[in-house]
């Protein structure tokens, strides 16, 4: 189970720094 927690966090950062960088491109 707690590999399942890390992989949930891994995934809601790549969504944040998609997002950072997304926005960041978007300039």
């Amino acid at each position: 189970q707690e590999w399942i927690r890390v992989g949930n966090d891994y995934v809601l950062v790549s969504i944040l720094s998609g997002i950072i960088f997304g926005a960041i491109a978007a300039r």
